[in-house]
């Protein structure tokens, strides 16, 4: 399978545990419910203008956060809608693929694992897209600091706790529970 393709049945997969859990239900995103990561995944892909708040944060948070709020404003079912109709062409190629694998795949593991479900097992062809060491990579790399971030560390554990993986991240990103072999902390 293509990344693409990989990523059109996270999308799908994560928008049906949307749905089974609703709009209030808790996420691993410390604060947010489903309906704010639901609402940060779209202005993710669709507001460009919202990216330095979500990489930056500090004085430019207020606005993703303002953008945040409209998309809420719309309704869950609408933006769960607009999460099924898929990522726009940029992200679903090239290195978008590859990033956005990881970003559903882990947002899916916030819902799942905030709501009681057991961490998906292993998938091959999602580890060929993102092995779990790129995962630890990406994830230190992603989340520089700068003004007003607090450094959060992230740690990717595999179940017989013999490797460990690190990496800092800012607020607004905290990480809890475990990885599965192969996956990383969601």
């Amino acid at each position: 399978m293509s990344a693409a393709e990989i990523l059109r049945a996270e999308r799908a997969a994560m928008c049906d545990t949307f749905d089974a859990v609703g709009p209030d239900a808790p996420t691993l995103c410390e604060g947010w419910t489903t309906s704010d990561l639901a609402a940060h995944l779209i202005v993710r892909e669709h507001r460009p203008d919202s990216m330095p708040g979500v990489i930056i944060g500090g004085p430019f948070a207020g606005h993703t956060a303002k953008l945040m709020d409209a998309a809420k404003r719309k309704g869950y079912d609408s933006m769960i809608a607009t999460l099924r109709t898929g990522l726009p062409w940029l992200y679903r190629v090239g290195p978008g693929a590859f990033a956005n694998v990881m970003e559903n795949w882990i947002h899916h593991e916030d819902i799942r694992r905030a709501n009681g479900l057991e961490p998906r097992p292993p998938d091959a062809e999602v580890d060929a897209v993102g092995p779990r060491d790129r995962v630890a990579s990406v994830a230190r790399r992603s989340r520089r600091r700068g003004p007003g971030r607090e450094r959060r560390e992230v740690r990717l554990v595999e179940p017989d706790a013999l490797r460990r993986r690190s990496g800092w991240v800012g607020r607004g990103s905290a990480c809890r529970g475990r990885s599965t072999r192969s996956r990383p902390c969601a």
